[in-house]
């Protein structure tokens, strides 16, 4: 390997904190590790930025061999997540009017009903765990209401959304999880179900009426629709769920921001910009060398992963001054926390939005919210690419 170092990114303690194992990878060519294969590690931010940029080198689309085969969990499908050009921009393209800002913002009063529901649900409450009664709710009912998801079942969506997120923790090499290709099987069927439902009957104008239409009009294949609804779920539930708990982790545990953050509202979207580069749900993604390249003074295989490390980026001095001060009055206008180019992620005004008026709205509802026992270690799962608290106890008497 070039540039070997020592990181384990399945270290516990890497996953309970892992911006002080960031900083040696931020000096010098990018750093390797063997996980499986050789994996070279992109974290400074000019490395990161032009990673992403470099299409030509680095594709997205997951190799078809024996170590890597357990993460391609669409099976070789192609979905936005996991293709290269041409079928990157022809997916994308049917679907990103569903997450334009023009169209975000015609949600925003359904997602103002959902938080506003859960809230007066928790009211005359002392305390309450924010991740399983507050975070993870609203994203997931925000998608049972873009695809038409009866919310009477929700107890069964949250069994396997919980499934799917087991993902998060697989290594190159490893086996899927069975509680995830459980999750998988049982939403795939699922979802089938509803479209054969939907084809039925009189065409609806909404997320899942758009992939049907695109279906009979042999723009999208029924797979496509099936793995397009798949992918909202999994890339738009956990992620955006695991930032609403560490928005208000990182607020309770900075209350000189709280405080700020109260006398001046806003402010609410530069805070969870800033949380969205101090400490976002979203570690990394994954890149793949097409062919043999040195990359910035590093020989990378072709067919070899890379992790392109955004939350490293995200810190780098070089970039942003005192990194490791969390500042909801800072610059955060080049983050990298939804990536960049070409890639840059669907969902983001979605998942932004959603977390807008969840803050707004708990601060509200919460004048006195503070940690139930503010000395208690904070508990995380995941793993190297995705990171999320498993529970954050707060008071709000």
């Amino acid at each position: 390997m070039s540039n070997a170092v020592d990181f384990n990114p399945i270290d516990p303690r890497i996953v309970a904190d892992p911006f002080p194992f960031y900083k040696p990878l931020m000096h010098g060519p990018p750093k390797q590790i063997f996980l499986g294969q050789t994996t070279t590690l992109i974290a400074c931010y000019d490395h990161v930025v032009k990673a992403l940029k470099d299409v030509d080198n680095f594709k997205n689309e997951i190799p078809k061999d024996e170590v890597n085969a357990a993460l391609d969990v669409f099976g070789g499908a192609k979905v936005i997540s996991f293709a290269d050009e041409p079928d990157h921009s022809r997916l994308r393209k049917l679907v990103q009017r569903t997450f334009s800002p023009k169209s975000v913002r015609s949600y925003t009063g359904q997602t103002q009903s959902i938080v506003d529901g859960i809230i007066e649900k928790l009211r005359g409450r002392s305390e309450f765990d924010f991740v399983s009664e507050f975070a993870y709710l609203i994203p997931l009912y925000v998608i049972c209401w873009m695809m038409d998801m009866p919310l009477e079942h929700r107890d069964l969506y949250q069994r396997w959304a919980r499934g799917l997120s087991a993902i998060g923790a697989t290594e190159p090499g490893q086996k899927v999880p069975l509680s995830f290709s459980q999750a998988q099987a049982s939403w795939r069927k699922y979802f089938s179900e509803m479209i054969d439902r939907r084809l039925k009957e009189s065409p609806e104008e909404d997320f899942l009426g758009e992939m049907i239409d695109f279906y009979r009009q042999d723009q999208m294949s029924y797979e496509d629709a099936v793995n397009m609804m798949m992918l909202v779920l999994l890339a738009g539930q956990d992620t955006t769920a695991g930032l609403l708990a560490n928005v208000a982790k990182n607020l309770l545990t900075h209350p000189e921001q709280l405080e700020l953050l109260r006398g001046r509202p806003e402010l609410v979207n530069n805070t969870v910009e800033e949380t969205m580069r101090f400490d976002n749900s979203v570690l990394l993604i994954t890149r793949y060398a097409g062919e043999d390249v040195n990359f910035e003074g590093t020989d990378i295989a072709g067919g070899s992963p890379l992790f392109v490390i955004l939350a490293a980026a995200n810190r780098d001095p070089a970039k942003f001054p005192d990194p490791d001060t969390y500042d909801i009055t800072r610059n955060t206008d080049e983050h990298l926390g939804l990536g960049l180019g070409l890639h840059f992620c669907l969902g983001a005004y979605l998942a932004r939005m959603e977390n807008q008026v969840a803050l707004a709205s708990w601060l509200k509802a919460f004048p006195k919210m503070r940690l139930s026992n503010p000395d208690a270690p904070f508990k995380y799962r995941g793993g190297h690419r995705n990171r999320a608290l498993t529970e954050l106890m707060v008071r709000v008497d």
